[in-house]
């Protein structure tokens, strides 16, 4: 049996966060997952733990935080507050 929604995001990865924000996406044109898939690198990037990955977490925690993110939400018809909402709840994304 699998786990929930709520499950999976209370430990999540990267593949889940991204998962759950494309449900809540639109893509209607081919487009559209073009631009999802420059937050899906993001949200990797963010949650990515391994010591190499260092300058890859700074630049994706400086896109979100900057709010050049919002650019790509707007084309995929996400709510930007949204992202961030769930990016702190369940990315490691601070408050900052």
């Amino acid at each position: 049996m699998g786990r929930t929604t709520e499950q999976r995001l209370a430990q999540p990865g990267a593949h889940e966060v991204s998962k759950f924000l494309a449900m809540h996406a639109t893509f209607e044109i081919p487009e559209q997952m073009l631009w999802f898939s420059v937050l899906r690198v993001a949200i990797s990037d963010l949650m990515d733990k391994t010591p190499s990955a260092r300058p890859y977490v700074e630049a994706a925690r400086e896109f979100f935080t900057s709010g050049r993110f919002a650019y790509f939400c707007d084309l995929c018809d996400l709510e930007p507050d949204f992202v961030i909402r769930t990016l702190r709840d369940h990315a490691g994304l601070s408050n900052d």
